[in-house]
């Protein structure tokens, strides 16, 4: 989990103006990246969901992830290091995702070792000077005529870099942090066992302390409500208390106190100065660096500044003033700006405000809030009234701090709201039933081109500008809903546009609030769906144009195989059997005037082809077009393809007719009798079949035709998709005709194909529910015990 260091990437492109890309952490799993131009400065995660200002400034717009393919490579501090492959290598990509991966899960960074260890030591050598910096100003802040010190910042100062840092570079700060304890305390005098005491008892303290604290509030530090209790109770009391009992001795050894309680006392007292003090102040430098100074606006550094001199002069007043005892409650003269800078400031800026009043009240000849007879007893009642104004300060602090994540937060989701709502067009209303109000987003007001006040936040208004041809479908829907027997609502309706055109929305809600079983609020959303509507009905439209140029190219096709068939039987046909006649004709001349019999054999094959001819010219014209079915109907006309066709394939057809065939309009019969043509030519080529079996029957309002074979059988699904032109075309002729097509088959047991047209209202449209017909196959075929044999 990340603690004390930033998950940042930089996405490089083939522009100068390369990008980076900052992945913000919550509770250890990356919940936002956002990109800014690369000559911003990077920003910085601190702590889970908290991103430092410089980058709040730095990329006030989400730009989302970065494109797809682009390499991605780990910064650390310096510049990026490049891929070592050329941009788009998958593996480099993997390597780098994986390395994100385990800094947003573990905190460990993917950087080399090297790095990681000098920013280590650096960063406990840190911690070493400022726990020297610290052991000086507490020495400092000693009250006068007295060994105990106000507030004791070395112990702060360790307890904020564990608390900010993993636990396997402790025993860095802990070596650090020991050399400085010696330099420090070595040079006024400390005994050298009592100070090893001493900074075994601190460094137990800040152990204690952060073990606590990381069970009792969230990893890494968040400065809240709950986590600045914490802090002052586990920091402030728990830790030094035990953490006393250790130390104490040390301090009666060396005389400084004379008993083991007043020692005690002492200690604790002197770190619950320091914890709501400075605790904060300190977590937030380890956390974030002073990197953020630099962004802060100039006006918020000259109030901070005015602030801080207000503090100087007006302690330093109070100060000099309060040594009488009229004027003690002057003491509380500084808590204006106090309270300034807790809630301009936050922690840290009161942190720094309660550093100025302690050292002014340090330096001036001030004996405390009230007389006592001891300079002790004096430093004790300053310590109290330091702890009396720092905890509930801090805890203010906090409650303000944690206020305004929580508006920056609500305010970063209601921009990406915003922003989703107006990219896809979906707003958001929440109507009230009992008062008829309704809260419309502006998206759906804009949507309509009115301005957001110009209409009324009422359910009439907005009722008004359904279109009146939806409008009772859409109140009906929403009644339906509202008393219960729909889970949601929804529904497709049109709305009027300012301008006068139409928009087309989908509606969708829910009943939200229902108090005794009624409802009385419904939430939900509109989404504008103008544009899919164009887009369905440009399709629908030119599906229609299909159809309906496939029905006249099918016309016009029957139309031409007509044409032909008349020509092919009506002239040429009679043309080749005249020359039949005439070759006939000239062999009985020659043969009576004794030609020769060579050129009799010779007139006699070509009689017998011409003769070959005309019954392929005879066959073509009945192919074309039928004139059994013409004259005869469909009954006649399958049963002559049916001859036809046995008596040319090694395939035996059988047809069953049931019902009157003259009820059949002559355009629903051709194509019944194009898709059985059609059928049993498939059957023949692929089946593998000898036989073959067509079943029509007519009711009153339909007709079904079945063919069935035994042949290998296929699979249906897979010939779907493969289709050839034979399905596709029975296919489109049941489509237009305003049927229905059924084809099963098992593989290795045949296959049937039964299809079921309309007698009525023929013509191009979508399949119906013709109801149950009056006669189908299955009657037929068991009378018949499932073989046809012939018509009845």
């Amino acid at each position: 989990m990340i603690t004390d260091r930033a998950a940042r990437v930089t996405c490089t492109h083939d522009r100068p103006d390369a990008c980076a890309m900052l992945v913000t952490v919550r509770d250890g799993r990356a919940v936002d990246v956002s990109r800014w131009p690369s000559t911003r400065r990077p920003m910085v995660v601190t702590a889970p969901g908290v991103v430092g200002e410089e980058g709040r400034r730095a990329a006030p717009e989400y730009s989302g992830l970065p494109a797809p393919g682009r390499p991605l490579t780990m910064t650390g501090g310096g510049a990026s290091r490049p891929p070592r492959e050329a941009p788009g290598d998958v593996s480099r990509v993997a390597t780098i995702a994986q390395r994100v991966r385990t800094t947003w899960q573990h905190g460990v960074e993917a950087r080399p070792s090297w790095p990681r260890l000098t920013g280590t030591l650096a960063r406990s050598l840190l911690v070493g000077v400022a726990y020297y910096a610290g052991a000086w100003v507490g020495f400092a802040t000693t009250f006068p005529g007295t060994g105990v010190s106000i507030l004791w910042p070395p112990n702060t100062v360790l307890l904020a870099a564990l608390l900010t840092a993993p636990a396997r570079r402790w025993w860095a700060f802990g070596v650090t942090t020991l050399i400085a304890h010696v330099l420090a305390h070595g040079q006024v005098g400390v005994p050298p066992a009592v100070l090893l005491i001493q900074f075994g008892g601190n460094a137990a303290q800040a152990i204690v302390a952060t073990l606590l604290l990381r069970r009792l509030t969230p990893t890494p530090w968040r400065h809240t409500l709950g986590s600045a209790v914490a802090l002052i109770a586990v920091a402030g009391i728990v830790a030094p208390a035990v953490a006393s009992v250790l130390a104490a001795p040390a301090y009666v050894q060396a005389g400084w106190l004379p008993t083991f309680t007043a020692a005690w006392r002492v200690r604790v007292l002197s770190n619950l100065v320091s914890t709501p003090a400075l605790a904060p102040l300190f977590i937030a430098v380890a956390s974030r660096g002073l990197q953020g100074l630099r962004e802060v606006p100039p006006r918020r550094v000259a109030e901070f500044a005015a602030v801080v001199a207000g503090m100087l002069l007006g302690t330093a007043v109070v100060a000099q003033s309060a040594v009488t005892p009229d004027y003690r409650w002057l003491v509380h003269a500084p808590m204006p700006l106090l309270l300034w800078a807790a809630v301009r400031f936050g922690s840290s800026g009161l942190g720094v405000a309660l550093f100025v009043v302690v050292f002014v009240f340090l330096a001036q000849p001030f004996s405390g809030p009230s007389i006592a007879a001891t300079p002790a007893a004096n430093a004790l009642a300053l310590q109290v009234y330091l702890v009396t104004i720092a905890v509930p300060l801090q805890l203010l602090a906090a409650l303000v701090e944690e206020r305004r994540r929580a508006e920056r937060q609500v305010a970063e989701s209601a921009r990406r709201y915003q922003m989703a709502t107006q990219a896809g067009g979906v707003g958001v209303w929440d109507w009230d039933l009992e008062t008829g109000r309704i809260y419309v987003d502006a998206v759906l007001t804009r949507a309509l081109g009115y301005a957001d006040h110009e209409i009324p936040n009422t359910i009439e208004a907005w009722g008004a500008l359904i279109h009146p041809d939806d409008a009772a479908r859409v109140w009906d829907a929403a009644q339906v809903h509202l008393d219960g027997h729909t889970p949601h609502y929804a529904v497709e309706h049109r709305m009027l546009h300012r301008d006068g055109s139409v928009r087309w929305f989908l509606a969708r809600g829910a009943v939200s609030d229902r108090r005794d079983g009624r409802a009385v609020r419904m939430t939900g959303t509109d989404s504008d769906i103008t544009e899919r509507k164009s887009a369905e009905e440009a399709l629908a439209e030119s599906a229609r144009r299909i159809r309906e140029l496939t029905g006249r190219l099918m016309v016009a096709q029957e139309q031409e195989r007509r044409h032909i068939a008349r020509e092919l039987h009506d002239d040429l046909s009679q043309q080749v059997a005249a020359l039949a006649i005439s070759i006939s004709t000239t062999r009985r001349r020659l043969g009576l005037g004794g030609a020769p019999d060579r050129a009799l054999a010779e007139l006699d094959a070509l009689q017998h082809r011409v003769t070959g001819l005309a019954d392929a010219m005879r066959q073509l014209s009945h192919g074309l077009h039928s004139a059994a079915l013409e004259h005869g109907g469909l009954a006649a006309g399958l049963e002559s393809f049916a001859a036809e066709f046995s008596r040319r394939e090694r395939l035996q057809v059988t047809v069953l007719v049931e019902g009157d065939d003259g009820v059949i309009p002559r355009p629903v019969a051709l194509a019944l009798y194009r898709i059985v043509q059609e059928s049993i030519r498939n059957v023949a080529r692929h089946s593998g079949a000898g036989r073959a079996e067509v079943v029509v029957a007519i009711g009153d309002a339909a007709v079904e035709v079945l063919v069935r074979d035994a042949g290998t059988g296929f699979d249906v699904s897979g010939s779907r998709r493969g289709a050839g032109l034979g399905l596709v075309s029975i296919e489109e002729r049941v489509r237009l005709l305003g049927g229905r097509l059924l084809v099963t088959s098992i593989p290795g047991r045949g296959t049937d194909l039964l299809v079921e047209v309309p007698l009525t209202d023929a013509g191009a449209g979508p399949p119906t529910d013709h109801g149950a017909p009056s006669l189908g196959v299955g009657d037929v075929l068991g009378r018949t015990g499932g073989r046809p044999s012939g018509r009845r």
